[in-house]
């Protein structure tokens, strides 16, 4: 062997060295983070109940499927919690680290706003668990009547809906039902 053979050897060596350690770096920060992420869930729960919240289902898995061409492509939304107060179903999102710090980051609206076109809950919580905060989200989604009636207090959204139903019914005696 000559010195250049033995150079070339030494840096496929310490090639696969510096791989191997790279690869190893990487999972023990996946791992780490997964780790985290558990802890922060587990903490989440505590928060929520806390607050009054009641924890329905941690990692709920929701089929979606999407169409390209004709084609269907197979997927799933997975969301942290989905959490009830009252009659109200909550879909909660977790963030372990600075990612929480800005509702408004576009990767968070658009992660939230796929919660919320998938599971189609009333609201949806982002919890900051490295500041303790929780965050109340919703979407209003274009500029139709229904979505300005989901604006309304539900008391208000009641007494329209019965105000349209006696103002039908007075409507239909008026003009001879039943005779």
């Amino acid at each position: 062997m000559v010195a250049g053979d033995l150079f070339l050897l030494g840096l496929l060596i310490g090639a696969l060295v510096a791989a191997w350690w790279i690869k190893r770096r990487q999972a023990q920060r996946l791992a780490a983070r997964l780790r985290r992420a558990r802890r922060a869930e587990k903490d989440a729960i505590r928060f929520l109940t806390e607050k009054g919240y009641r924890v329905v289902d941690v990692q709920r898995r929701e089929p979606v499927v999407m169409v390209i061409d004709g084609r269907e492509y197979k997927g799933a939304v997975r969301a942290d919690i989905v959490a009830r107060k009252g009659r109200k179903t909550y879909i909660v999102e977790v963030k372990s680290g600075r990612q929480g710090e800005d509702p408004g980051k576009a990767e968070i609206r658009r992660q939230l706003l796929e919660y919320f076109l998938v599971y189609r809950p009333h609201g949806l919580l982002l919890l900051d668990m490295q500041g303790r905060k929780m965050h109340l989200i919703s979407f209003r989604l274009g500029g139709n009547w229904y979505n300005k009636l989901q604006g309304l207090p539900e008391i208000w959204r009641y007494a329209l809906a019965g105000s349209l139903g006696a103002l039908i019914t007075w409507l239909g005696l008026a003009s001879g039902w039943g005779k």
